[in-house]
């Protein structure tokens, strides 16, 4: 076989190889770099319920993730001091869950922040908050219906 032959044969395998780690890396969920928003804009408990639920199945599925829930219009009540998912928003919120409240919503319900509990982090506006993750490649979630 002449040299520039085999040159060519081992460039092939060496592609084939670089290729196949590369699929193989892409299939790996231990990689480091999962984020993720969900959007939350309904005060149906119901839902909250059903949220709460992916959010531990989330947690449980995938070890190194960065995860923000962005709130606004009528969800504002899930982040409210009496929500009734206070104790598993401190939960995920102490594992590292960040908590977003909208300010025009806060304004527009005339929901004053000491009524929020204390893991709720206001922003400027959540739309506009979700578009720029979705910008830097978050995953997008929407919460409910």
């Amino acid at each position: 076989m002449k040299y520039s032959t085999r040159i060519i044969i081992l460039t092939i395998i060496a592609i084939i190889f670089s290729v196949n780690l590369q699929a193989q890396s892409m299939n790996d969920h231990t990689v480091n770099n999962y984020k993720v928003v969900f959007q939350l804009s309904t005060a149906d408990t119901q839902v909250h319920k059903g949220f709460v639920k992916q959010l531990n199945n989330l947690a449980a599925a995938i070890d190194d993730i960065e995860i923000e829930v962005v709130v606004h219009g009528p969800g504002a009540e899930f982040l409210k001091k009496e929500s009734k998912f206070k104790s598993e928003i401190e939960h995920f919120a102490a594992s590292g869950v960040t908590f977003l409240i909208c300010k025009n919503t806060l304004n527009e319900r005339k929901i004053k922040e000491t009524e929020l509990l204390p893991q709720a982090k206001i922003i400027p506006a959540a739309i506009v908050h979700i578009i720029k993750r979705q910008a830097e490649n978050w995953s997008y979630i929407k919460v409910g219906f």
